[in-house]
């Protein structure tokens, strides 16, 4: 429970003040969750105690937790912090009065439903609750996460490409980019929306002069206004006076010099006015080709004077010396030396439109695809609720929400999309343009922002915090003193590593830099460290051959090493260095204690170890190295799941099953621990050329023909058997049982060098397969090419999670948030990612201003052929460059700061110079200015040359720094450990067959009126588990031409009912006629091609006569007249056409189409045309027969949780009569209570 006595004083002041905004700056480890936890809780209080006064507080006086939003960046976060709320909550309600008791309880119990999400989970929560409000979205709308968007994304790409080969974008992009290429772009610009469409949109219609007039304006790499100032300075102005002097009246001497002829050239290239100071276009050009005349390869030439010989001593030498050197530091060419080639710019051009074209074409695809599939990624929640709380009609709602949200906390707000302070702004401002709010409360820190790569906007931070600040200082709060806002006493770590990593980020981090650099913030440490355990190391690691054979003697397997990675030898210093951590042992704190006194240390263990390293690129190599160096791990965030030796052979074996004829992959299973041949054994078999599988089949061995026997069984219960059974029970994962008990296969992988990695992955692989039998993948053919699908898209799967007790390897984006007794940070001296952002670093893509640009390369305006940098491609790569460097040092800095007792960091070093003596004091040299490494900056910092020229002698070198203070250790070898014998023979298990899954119910509208009418009957599937209504006789369906499915599952009903003969058009075709003119309405001129459309999509051989097209008028004119009157007679917020809607049960769902729904503030109202032929006295009986369907349809409307009540009207457009029934919001659900208890009874 959060004691707020507890508290310190800065969380104290974040916690009460409560009267206006606050932007929380919360240090690496200073309690941000436990200020979270009491602000919520501060708030709760505090309305109950408002409440209160002498009675006690009823519920609707209270605040509750609908009533507060709390956002965070993921969902353990989230998590994590509703279970501190209501951990609290629970222990203060076992000690409360009763005056306070049921306030509280009404609270827990409302927990629940209260209001802390993710983002993402906010926003799909408000859709949801307004979906039939909102335009483009569809109420039964299913969110799908990355890897499902990038999968469709991957598909919508690929099927634009194909179908626009010979579109005249495609021709252009194919001169600059191969297929792959452009396929690899046009992705990644689909993942980057909205911001990519935005761009697409902007330049797909853009004229040449537009775009040459943006790249001057926003990407020239020499501003206007820096031109025009440096060419207006009074030193320059002054030293081009004397000299154009001197150049129209030259002094008596040899004018054929370097200097003299760099001097005329300046004056050349200066036009008249060119030190007006009024900024141009023509001043940018002509400081840029001043700078590249006074320099050679974007360097100052050595010398600018004047030779003596040809000045021979003349009296003018000193004033042209002096002029020259005057105007040369002046204007310091080497900052301006760019090539400005504006034709090369208009070369661009074509390819930008024309990839700018292509995007906006698959984004329309990509979008269709979405809308037919109804679902949504996590770009369009965010676009969809800002657009949404936006729009002028949905004010009454945005002010409805405003006033339920009482206070609103973003937890995590430097690594949140820009958007999200749209959203937030929309929800709490009392007018959408101009913020005003006193309730906002942010929490982040800039120095931790690390998610660039998702658009993250570390400079986001800093501007909201300002706006917040602002507004509070012109509200009347009682306390708008926001400049100690602030989290800055730290709980997580010792002492001499806080103020070691103090000082160290001191260094790095930029005080009052760009908006993208953050600002060093010194932690004060509450822990102290009675037993002096704390300590921070840095592991240098010598690649050169040389300075190892002559230093490192006393480790010879380092010495001599011969890696084909230098990763390599870094990995075997550190699980060297590791195995003497373990084996001394080092000590670490125990993370709590049962009671207030002060911590025993206790000795480390390897689970209390963390390498933390910057991408999984070299992930094997430390694994290989920790497994030689008798180091135990497991691997948290691994790479390549689907590359490890024992995925490898599972997939292999799927699609040899599936394919026998596939060589490769039945090679490569024989091979396989599943079986273990040899090649010399499956050599044999291919003695004769015949197929592997022919081979296989035909071989007398006992091992082999055991084999085949396997492969045909497994080909029987997969559903592919030559011999044309069918044994598949609907479960891969089942398959995937039955193959590891016939081989033994968990045996066989735990003899490798990974057995608990190994099995966890088979197992994680095991729940796929069930996963995509849940997901209705029936044939084999499909689950492989899914596989495979995953695995093109870029190997993101990771390893399974294993629970084997060892040093855990994770990646820092996955430890964000985590700490550990000992922190690994390796690879200092790794090069950063210099990628542009599409196509693996084609082309740039980055932010201008409030734009978003690209930037390429464009042919050469002397060789076609030849493709080179433009302005717009080096302007962008520079801005990526200084923000992605800014990122480099945030993303060491979360790294550090993970750590509680321990940190150790380690970094390759080459040499400087060859020729040089090989030793530690010839190491490479550092480059803080331009950097490429993190050793770049911690190397000045961490290995001075003091440091250096010790570690020629010693091994071990310890150093105060500021008020903590590091060891440098050079690479010595790895210590002998205690092994536990009894974790080497892990246990092996079969998990058990997946138990059946429970029965479910799937329906169409039309379908429950078919079954309720005595027209159809319940079948169920017992592969998939599911009940489904079989019509047993004709109902009125077949006389209406319903239509309730989507068009997939419509087929096969197609094929019973178009067709029946070439002069007349069978109801369903009628009545799809019908439908369509009252859904799109187009003008009567244009009925007659909709209705030959539509016989065309129906395949119906049927001739458009005049009658036919007057019949479908008729029927097409009177649902139309009868929906404008219903229309014109109510307030109407909202209507839509062939609305897919489904009403969720239990255990199972509903589904269909309503023709015409109306929306009022009161009530839903149904419109649905039947268009078949009847007659007056006929319509009660049709209408009792499709009131089924009604309630289906009311069931689905009354689950969006609106409130209103529902109105049904059928349209029978034979006789121009409508009928009509309706139902309140309780008769609803009490239908909705009958009908999935009929169901469930009947099956």
């Amino acid at each position: 429970m959060v004691d707020f006595a507890d508290l310190t004083d800065e969380q104290k002041q974040a916690v009460t003040s409560l009267d206006r905004n606050v932007t929380l700056t919360a240090g690496a480890g200073t309690g941000k969750t436990t200020t979270l936890t009491a602000r919520y809780l501060r708030m709760l209080e505090s309305s109950i105690q408002a409440a209160a006064g002498d009675d006690i507080p009823e519920a609707e006086d209270i605040l509750l937790p609908e009533n507060i939003l709390t956002t965070t960046f993921t969902e353990r976060a989230a998590n994590e912090l509703e279970e501190s709320i209501r951990t609290d909550i629970t222990d203060r309600i076992s000690e409360l009065d009763a005056d306070e008791f049921e306030a509280w309880r009404t609270i827990a119990d409302e927990l629940e439903d209260g209001y802390i999400h993710t983002l993402h989970g906010f926003c799909a929560r408000l859709l949801r609750e307004h979906a039939l409000s909102i335009e483009g979205i569809d109420p039964g709308f299913e969110p799908i996460d990355e890897d499902e968007t990038a999968a469709l994304i991957h598909d919508t790409v690929g099927t634009v490409l194909e179908d626009y080969e010979d579109h005249d974008a495609t021709r252009t992009l194919a001169q600059r980019f191969s297929r792959q290429q452009l396929r690899d772009v046009l992705t990644d610009l689909l993942e980057e929306r909205p911001e990519s469409i935005e761009w697409a949109e902007r330049w797909a219609d853009a004229s040449l002069e537009e775009y040459i007039g943006f790249v001057e304006t926003e990407l020239h790499p020499i501003e206007r206004e820096e031109a025009a100032d440096r060419l207006a300075q009074p030193a320059f102005v002054d030293a081009v006076s004397v000299l154009s002097d001197m150049i129209e009246d030259p002094p008596d001497i040899d004018t054929g010099g370097t200097a003299w002829q760099r001097v005329e050239g300046v004056v050349e290239i200066l036009d008249d006015g060119f030190d007006d100071g009024v900024p141009s276009r023509r001043k940018q050009t002509m400081i840029a080709e001043l700078s590249r005349h006074l320099t050679t390869s974007g360097d100052r030439y050595a010398s600018y004077t004047g030779a003596k010989t040809r000045w021979s001593g003349h009296a003018k030498k000193d004033a042209f010396d002096e002029a020259i050197q005057r105007l040369v530091e002046a204007i310091k060419p080497e900052e301006y030396a760019v090539n400005v080639d504006l034709e090369l710019e208009a070369n661009s051009f074509q390819l930008v439109t024309a990839l700018a074209e292509l995007t906006v074409i698959a984004s329309e695809e990509y979008e269709d695809r979405k809308r037919r599939q109804n679902v949504r990624d996590f770009s369009d929640l965010i676009s969809f609720a800002v657009e949404f709380l936006q729009a002028d009609e949905n004010e009454a709602i945005r002010q409805e929400l405003r006033e339920q949200f009482e206070y609103v906390m973003v937890d995590e707000f430097q690594d949140t999309d820009p958007r999200q302070w749209d959203l937030i702004k929309l929800l709490t401002a009392s007018e959408k343009d101009r913020f005003d709010a006193q309730n906002v409360f942010v929490v982040g820190d800039a120095k931790q922002s690390i998610y660039r790569f998702r658009n993250a906007d570390v400079a986001q931070f800093q501007e909201t915090a300002e706006t917040l600040e602002r507004t509070s200082r012109t509200a009347d709060s009682k306390d708008n003193d926001c400049d100690d806002d602030q989290l800055s006493t730290n709980f997580r770590t010792l002492p001499t590593v806080l103020e070691t990593i103090n000082e160290l980020f001191d260094a790095i981090f930029v005080e009052d830099g760009e908006a993208y650099e953050a600002a060093p913030q010194r932690l004060s440490p509450d822990r102290d460290d009675p037993a002096d355990i704390g300590s921070v190391e840095y592991l240098p690691v010598p690649t050169d051959p040389e300075l190892r054979a002559d230093r490192f003697d006393h480790y010879e397997e380092f010495a001599y090493a011969d890696p084909d990675d230098d990763a390599e030898l870094e990995a075997m210093a550190l699980a060297a260095r590791l195995s003497q951590v373990l084996a001394e042992p080092y000590q670490v704190y125990p993370e709590e204690t049962e009671d207030d006194e002060p911590p025993e240390p206790r000795a480390i263990e390897p689970s209390d170890i963390a390498i933390l390293i910057r991408s999984r690129t070299k992930l094997k190599t430390y694994e290989r190295a920790l497994h030689d160096a008798e180091v135990p791990y497991s691997v948290a965030s691994g790479i390549g799941f689907y590359e490890t030796t024992e995925i490898t052979a599972l997939l292999n074996l799927f699609r040899a099953i599936a394919d026998p004829q596939d060589e490769r992959a039945l090679y490569a299973v024989l091979r396989s621990p599943l079986f273990g041949f040899t090649d010399d054994t499956l050599a044999r078999l291919k003695i004769h050329d015949e197929p592997l599988w022919d081979a296989l089949a035909s071989a007398d061995a006992d091992e082999l023909a055991s084999a085949h026997e396997l492969l045909c069984k497994w080909r029987r219960l997969a559903g592919v058997s030559d011999e044309g059974t069918d044994d598949f029970d609907g479960s891969w994962a089942t398959l995937l049982t039955e193959i590891i008990e016939d081989t033994g296969y968990f045996v066989s992988i735990s003899a490798g060098d990974r057995p608990q990695q190994a099995i966890a992955n088979v197992e994680k692989f095991r729940e796929r397969l069930r996963g995509w039998s849940d997901d209705g993948v029936r044939s084999l053919t499909t689950l492989v090419n899914r596989i495979e699908q995953h695995i093109d898209l870029g190997g993101r799967e990771s390893e399974a999670e294993t629970s084997e007790d060892g040093v855990q390897i994770l990646t820092i984006h996955d430890a964000k948030g985590m700490e550990f007794m000992f922190c690994v940070v390796p690879g200092l001296g790794r090069g950063f990612n210099d990628k542009a952002a599409l196509g693996s670093g084609a082309v740039e893509f980055e932010q201008v201003g409030n734009q978003h640009a690209v930037g390429m390369k464009a042919p050469s305006q002397t060789d076609p052929f030849e493709m080179e940098d433009t302005i717009a491609r080096e302007a962008l790569r520079e801005r990526r460059r200084r923000e992605e460097r800014a990122e480099e040092k945030r993303v060491l800095y979360v790294a550090c700061t993970r750590a509680r007792d321990h940190l150790l960091l380690t970094g390759l070093h080459d040499l400087e110079d060859d020729d040089e003596a090989a030793s530690f004091t010839n190491l490479e040299e550092p480059d803080p200015d331009s950097p490429s490494s993190w050793r770049d900056w911690t190397q000045p910092e961490l290995l001075p040359d003091e440091v250096c020229a010790e570690l020629d002698d010693v091994n071990h070198v310890q150093r105060p720094f500021g008020k903590g203070s590091y060891r440098v250790s050079v690479p010595t070898p790895e210590a002998e450990l205690e092994q536990d014998t009894a974790q080497d023979d892990p246990p092996v298990t079969l998990s058990p067959a997946p138990a059946l899954p429970e029965s479910r119910f799937r329906l169409s509208a039309t379908d429950l009126a078919s079954l309720l009418g005595g027209y159809g009957e319940i079948q169920f599937d017992e592969e998939t588990r599911t009940a489904y209504v079989e019509a047993i006789e004709e109902s009125p369906d077949d006389r209406h031409g319903e239509k309730d499915l989507p068009d997939d599952e419509q087929q096969a009903d197609q094929e019973q009912t178009i067709g029946e003969s070439d002069e007349e058009v069978s109801p369903r075709v009628f009545g799809e006629m019908v439908h369509r003119l009252c859904e799109l309405r187009p003008p009567e001129p244009q009925w007659t091609d909709l209705m030959t459309q539509t016989l065309v999509d129906e395949d119906a051989e049927v001739e458009l006569t005049t009658d036919l097209q007057q019949r479908v008028s008729q029927h097409a004119r009177r649902g139309i007249e009868y929906v404008e009157e219903q229309t014109a007679s109510k307030p109407v917020q909202q209507q839509y056409d062939e609305l897919y809607i489904t009403a969720e049960f239990e255990r199972g769902e509903i589904a269909g189409y309503i023709d015409h729904l109306l929306i009022t503030p009161e009530e839903y109202h149904i419109i649905d045309y039947k268009t078949g032929s009847v007659t007056s006295e006929e319509i009660d009986a049709d209408a009792e027969y499709y009131a089924n369907q009604m309630k289906a349809y009311a069931v689905a409307l009354h689950q969006q949780e609106t409130g209103r009540d529902v109105r049904a009207s059928l349209i029978f457009t034979d006789i121009a009569e409508a009928w009509e029934t309706s139902w309140t919001a309780d008769e609803v659900e009490a239908i909705e209570e009958s009908i999935h208890s009929d169901l469930v009874g009947r099956f």
